[in-house]
C-alpha cells in the first residue's frame, strides 16, 4: 500500500515503514517512561514532519 500511495518500489516502501516504525516507538517509549512529555498536537507534528523529510527523501 505504502509503495502504491507514495509511488515508489517495494524496498524503499520497507524502509520508509520501518524508520516510521522506529521513530514513533521511539515516542511512544520515552512518554511512556516519563522521560518526556509532549501533547498529542506536538506528536502529530513530530510523526508529520518527519513522514515528509523521509517521503522527500524517497
Amino acid at each position: 500500500m505504502i509503495s502504491r500511495t507514495c509511488s515508489v518500489s517495494i524496498e524503499k516502501a520497507d524502509t520508509l515503514y520501518k524508520n516510521m516504525w522506529i521513530f514513533s516507538h521511539g515516542i511512544a517509549t520515552l512518554c511512556a517512561s516519563g522521560q518526556c512529555i509532549l501533547s498529542g498536537e506536538e506528536i502529530e507534528a513530530m510523526l508529520s514532519g518527519t513522514y515528509d523529510m523521509l517521503t522527500a527523501r524517497v
